[in-house]
């Protein structure tokens, strides 16, 4: 199963025409170290934290450096929220969800 989802990610990387920026990696780690925690759950652990495009790079190439495409989400948010349970698919509204989401747990009894 994990061999096939591998060729399956592999398979749809190819398809994408355009490669990312040498600049990305910096701009990731940057980004990363200043948003250190999901703004989505508020979990802190460094190793599930992720840099997430809004508009998705292999969508909007353009935007792919633009700090205002970006949010740190943990995996599961970033699953969730950030593709809306389904890899493929991309949530543009994900910063708004990501903040109700936030005040409902840090309000939660």
């Amino acid at each position: 199963m994990i061999d096939y989802a591998h060729t399956k990610y592999r398979d749809y990387k190819a398809k994408i025409k355009v490669r990312r920026s040498k600049y990305w990696p910096a701009l990731r780690k940057w980004y990363k170290a200043k948003h250190s925690e999901c703004e989505a759950c508020g979990r802190k652990n460094k190793w599930v934290i992720f840099v997430h495009h809004i508009y998705p790079f292999h969508l909007f190439p353009a935007k792919e450096l633009e700090v205002s495409n970006l949010i740190s989400l943990c995996f599961w948010c970033h699953f969730t929220l950030g593709h809306l349970r389904v890899w493929k698919s991309y949530n543009l509204s994900v910063c708004k969800d990501a903040k109700k989401l936030l005040v409902k747990i840090k309000n939660r009894p």
